[in-house]
């Protein structure tokens, strides 16, 4: 039996405790001690409540915990489920207790993948450890729908994977089989880029703004903001990416879900999604978390390989407008990760050898 520790205590992060629980493995949840309050319930009950489109029941979770040193001990495989402006807080966190064999594995990745080996590195870490990432979440549409209750809204699916470096992904997948079902990406760039979030979120979002903030923190995206004009526009971003990936030489699978869910009255395996509530605000994760990590990266690496990104230049500069942010400066761009100036073969040949 494989024990484990999830990292981050959100809704996302409840459910894969939750889920792994009821599957068999033993898991450490944790949360920094400065989001304890996320722990609260579930160290009352002494463990989550799941229910929704991957099963149902009450998890009994192994540990619960805000000590990095406790969660990480003694566990095989670390899975990173928090927002990726904190990837690098939580990189440096587990540095010092890190330990040969383990692997860490992060989603959805958003590069985060190299964030915590360029951490590893600057703090000066050789012990042998493995780290991948999945393109998109570990489940679909997780909300939190009481106290230490979550649900999650898709069903569970085959998951886009790749370690970083590359030609360790067969190994790493070998090393995780029973978890969760892989499928090998060319690397991290492209199982990163993969992510249906990069196109949805925030388009969806910038174009519903005045509903959203007119909803009083009760918006439903998947429901409500889905009309043929904001699909359009999503499509258009969706082309900018299908252009970078060509240039690249990556391969994407589409998905038409986001057309099912506007068929209000079909496709009832959907509800659970249509009704997942949010962006609550403009300051929502769809908003930030995208702008400052998948869309500053398109747009980044668009001018790096000169494949045009209009539109998610648009989406980008209006964001920046309404938060007062300027997420292409200070978003992960190619810069930040230490990849400008590289040829498209260099990239991928860095992304593939680490080095």
């Amino acid at each position: 039996m494989k024990r484990m520790a999830v990292l981050g205590a959100g809704a996302t992060g409840q459910a894969i405790a939750a889920d792994l629980t009821l599957s068999g493995f033993d898991i450490n949840l944790y949360e920094e001690p400065k989001f304890k309050e996320s722990l609260k319930y579930a160290l009352q009950r002494g463990g989550i409540g799941m229910t929704g489109a991957a099963g149902q029941g009450f998890a009994k979770v192994r540990k619960i915990t805000t000590e990095i040193e406790e969660a990480l001990e003694g566990t095989e495989v670390i899975l990173i489920s928090v927002i990726a402006t904190r990837h690098e807080e939580i990189a440096e966190l587990s540095a010092p207790h890190l330990k040969d064999g383990q692997t860490i594995l992060i989603g959805p990745d958003n590069m985060g993948s190299l964030v915590f080996a360029n951490v590893l590195k600057r703090k000066g870490v050789k012990r042998n450890i493995s780290i991948a990432g999945i393109g998109g979440n570990f489940y679909g549409s997780c909300r939190l729908i009481g106290p230490a209750e979550t649900s999650i809204g898709l069903p569970k699916r085959t998951k886009r994977f790749s370690a970083f470096p590359a030609r360790d992904t067969d190994k790493v997948i070998s090393k995780l089989k029973g978890i969760y079902d892989f499928v090998a990406g060319t690397n991290v760039l492209e199982v990163s880029l993969s992510s249906p979030n990069v196109v949805n979120h925030l388009a969806g979002s910038l174009l519903n703004t005045g509903a959203i903030e007119q909803s009083g923190g009760a918006y439903y995206l998947m429901r409500q903001g889905l009309t043929p004009s904001v699909l359009r526009c999503i499509d258009a971003v969706a082309g900018e990416r299908l252009a970078l990936f060509k240039a690249l030489g990556y391969t994407i699978a589409t998905s038409d879900i986001l057309e099912k869910a506007t068929k209000l009255g079909e496709f009832p395996e959907l509800e659970l999604f249509r009704n997942a509530i949010g962006p609550t605000s403009m300051q929502h994760r769809y908003i930030t978390e995208d702008a400052a990590t998948s869309v500053a990266l398109m747009i980044s690496l668009g001018e790096m390989i000169s494949v045009p990104t209009p539109v998610s230049k648009a989406l980008i500069t209006l964001a920046s407008a309404i938060n007062q942010m300027d997420y292409l400066k200070e978003g992960r761009t190619v810069e930040k990760l230490g990849l400008s100036g590289l040829s498209i073969d260099k990239l991928n040949r860095f992304l593939f050898e680490g080095s």
